[in-house]
């Protein structure tokens, strides 16, 4: 399903308050207990790296897949396929086991068209077959650390990415050096809804936060690869 998606850059105290006032109104994601959680996602792109630059041109119609897991912890890993059209988004996703996710990394594709390509993800898992089969490879890696909100008015979702940092490394597993995005400790905070923002959601934003941002953490952190070359 088609959802809307906006970005803004905030500073970590506008972060602080925001987590406060959403506290008041919203659950916290009902996976994740704790205040925060950290994610890792591997990103894959092709040889012209089609995905980052259609996103620099700002292309309307755009496709990202990528790996990810949570708290790193390899026993729920997902692999994922990101369709954005303008500010709509809408993701499909399978779940691997670290062997397939390792196998996928290395090159060999003919792992997602395995065990995981029965049922309802058939079709997703052949899609992305038929697209790695073209040549698609690892091309950055994003740390960060994540408080989310929810609440069921039109499914609606904020989130408060904090300390991003580009790892160094393609291998997700291990604990590769990273280096941060942000000089000043700025928040990346998404707005993502089915149909409209709920007013009250909406009151508890601050009024000053100024008009969304084409913020990509997969394009920062491919960046600092291409800089680290």
């Amino acid at each position: 399903m088609n959802r809307y998606e906006y970005k803004f850059l905030i500073s970590n105290a506008e972060a602080i308050d925001i987590s406060a006032r959403l506290s008041a109104a919203m659950s916290r994601d009902k996976n994740y207990a704790d205040e925060s959680y950290f994610i890792r996602s591997l990103y894959f792109d092709d040889r012209n790296y089609s995905a980052y630059y259609d996103k620099v041109n700002g292309v309307e119609h755009r496709e990202k897949f990528r790996i990810r897991f949570y708290n790193a912890d390899p026993s729920y890993i997902v692999f994922e396929r990101k369709l954005k059209h303008g500010i709509k988004v809408n993701k499909s996703q399978i779940r691997i086991d670290e062997n397939i996710a390792r196998a996928v990394i290395a090159g060999d594709f003919s792992a997602l068209g395995g065990d995981i390509s029965g049922g309802e993800n058939g079709e997703l898992t052949g899609e992305i077959y038929a697209r790695f089969a073209r040549g698609f490879y690892p091309a950055a890696v994003t740390d960060y650390e994540r408080e989310a909100f929810t609440h069921p008015a039109s499914r609606t979702r904020i989130t408060l990415d904090k300390n991003l940092h580009a790892p160094l490394s393609f291998d997700i597993f291990d604990a590769p050096v990273t280096l941060p995005i942000y000089d000043n400790g700025e928040v990346i905070l998404e707005v993502k809804f089915d149909t409209f923002l709920p007013e009250f959601i909406k009151l508890l934003l601050p009024r000053n936060i100024g008009q969304p941002l084409a913020i990509s953490k997969y394009c920062l952190c491919r960046e600092v690869l291409m800089k680290c070359k």
